[in-house]
């Protein structure tokens, strides 16, 4: 389990550099991406691991904030 996980709630924003993504709930999150080869939405994993695991966005991610109390 990542430290993500036990702090997060579905629903949570996830805030990188100029990037923010959606925490769904089990390691997973939504985000949309620019990159040419995977332009789009996708769901990836905080999970080192998980196939859809991703090295970069797990390591930069800076703040994880919510509206729920």
């Amino acid at each position: 389990m990542c430290l993500v996980e036990e702090r997060a709630k579905a629903g949570d924003l996830l805030f990188w550099r100029g990037h923010v993504g959606m925490y769904l709930g089990d390691g997973r999150y939504l985000h949309c991406t620019g990159h040419e080869r995977v332009f789009g939405c996708r769901v990836n994993s905080l999970r080192r691991g998980d196939e859809d695991f991703r090295k970069d966005l797990a390591e930069a991610l800076k703040v994880v904030g919510s509206v729920f109390s």
